[in-house]
């Protein structure tokens, strides 16, 4: 099994599990996970596997998802994408607070609509937003954060520039059927998903990290990596996992 030091959720998120997989080769290779944790404390607990995996990286003394991403970065892991699909995945994140589990369980993502702009990072930077209420923790709540990993090539940017010069009828139609907003940028026209009263409106921001995902959600989804408090955050995604109607999560 290829093992790599360095980014691990662009690694162990790599999971490209489809309906028709082998399930005892996604067993096998969840199970040389678990094992790799392990020598390290920190245990993995595999909630799902379909129709896309649901990994629960958990700790006892969890403060928020960067700090546990941040212990995880000092050892290497297996590449499960490549052991499992045979090939790498070009992976985009998206991390959102733990409450939010339930509607991304129902729909694959956590845009309402669906084909709403979100915001996707590489690893590093999507952690920055998974548990927003670290620090202010409430007793009686659950928190952690839901790290969604899809394959870039199924979302699309949210935003596109054209040279004025070159937009032609034909093109302006075509992209404003994809980008219902425009404004001239310096000899370029700006078509973007963003309205023009939202502040990443013609932003570097929406240019950097702005996309939407065009079709069906699950298409795009490759794997869910939860994190929180050991015990704790494996009964809040069981619970949730049970509540969810409309998609049968098994493993």
């Amino acid at each position: 099994m290829t093992r790599f030091a360095g980014l691990l959720f662009d690694r162990v998120s790599l999971l490209h599990f489809t309906q028709d997989m082998d399930l005892d080769k996604i067993e096998i290779v969840c199970d040389e996970l678990k094992s790799d944790l392990l020598k390290h404390s920190i245990p993995l607990h595999v909630m799902a596997v379909q129709p896309r995996p649901i990994l629960v990286i958990s700790d006892a003394n969890y403060s928020n998802s960067r700090s546990l991403y941040d212990s995880l970065l000092k050892f290497p892991l297996m590449d499960i994408g490549q052991a499992i699909a045979g090939r790498e995945l070009p992976l985009i994140h998206r991390c959102r607070p733990l409450k939010q589990l339930e509607y991304i369980l129902r729909n694959g993502c956590d845009a309402d609509p669906t084909d709403n702009v979100i915001s996707c990072a590489e690893i590093e930077k999507a952690l920055e937003y998974g548990d927003s209420q670290a620090g202010q923790r409430d007793p009686d709540k659950v928190y952690g954060g839901v790290l969604m990993s899809f394959d870039a090539s199924r979302l699309s940017q949210s935003s596109a520039r054209v040279k004025t010069a070159a937009l032609t009828p034909e093109l302006q139609l075509e992209l404003e059927s994809i980008y219902p907003f425009s404004k001239e940028l310096g000899g370029k026209t700006y078509f973007t998903r963003v309205a023009p009263n939202e502040k990443q409106f013609g932003s570097e921001y929406e240019r950097d990290f702005g996309w939407f995902i065009p079709g069906d959600p699950f298409d795009a989804l490759v794997a869910l990596t939860i994190f929180g408090q050991e015990n704790e955050v494996q009964n809040y995604v069981k619970n949730a996992i049970d509540k969810c109607a409309n998609v049968t999560w098994t493993l």
